[in-house]
């Protein structure tokens, strides 16, 4: 399990290369939170980044008229 939140912060660092974004690995950051039993705190802050900011890139990299500050996008 500890291994799967290093992958995850890389394969989060892959997923925003991808989409053009900030590059950042948090994959440490996800490790050290796991190893001293803070894993619930490791797994909020995946979550934030892939709602926020992946989620933000891959809407507007697959819809052109996607406008993040639009409310009414998913009704699209």
């Amino acid at each position: 399990m500890i291994y799967l939140y290093y992958k995850l912060g890389q394969l989060e660092a892959q997923a925003r290369a991808k989409y053009n974004l900030f590059p950042k690995d948090n994959g440490i950051l996800y490790l050290i939170l796991a190893i001293f039993g803070f894993s619930i705190i490791a797994d909020a802050l995946v979550q934030d980044d892939l709602n926020k900011e992946l989620g933000s890139a891959v809407n507007a990299a697959h819809n052109p008229t996607y406008d993040p500050t639009n409310f009414n996008n998913h009704n699209q």
